[in-house]
């Protein structure tokens, strides 16, 4: 049995200040990741034993940069991001900023965001008379 559901559904350009991650290739957090996961917990001992040459400092940094791109948490554990990257060598760079993001409103499947890309309108334009509410 075959079923259509023909309707229109609203497209919503919502310019927004958001923080966004995109994913790319990082094979050297692969290669961490996929230490911790056998390790059970990344710490500078096997981050050293895997990128030797590093000062005591850069270790800590390193690993505090890790737990910023969420691989990590607190304790060192492999978060799903970190899970994600040992499998596939991509990780997120996360990025603050204005985006245009584009949401399709369906009935069966809610909101979802179809695409974003950053603004780049004018830093010295100071007419706010077109804001609008975000829609529910």
């Amino acid at each position: 049995m075959k079923a259509v559901l023909k309707t229109k559904i609203p497209l919503w350009d919502i310019a927004a200040f958001a923080e966004l991650a995109v994913w790319g290739p990082r094979p050297e957090l692969q290669r961490l990741c996929v230490a911790a996961q056998g390790a059970g917990r990344l710490d500078a001992t096997l981050v050293e034993s895997q990128l030797p040459g590093l000062s005591e400092r850069a270790y800590a940094n390193f690993l505090r940069n890790l737990a910023y791109l969420q691989l990590v948490d607190g304790e060192g554990r492999l978060t799903a991001f970190g899970r994600r990257c040992a499998e596939t060598g991509e990780a997120p760079a996360w990025e603050q900023g204005v985006y245009h993001i584009l949401v399709a409103v369906n009935p069966l499947c809610g909101g979802v965001i179809l695409a974003f890309d950053r603004a780049v309108d004018d830093g010295q334009d100071r007419d706010f008379s077109n804001l609008k509410g975000v829609p529910a």
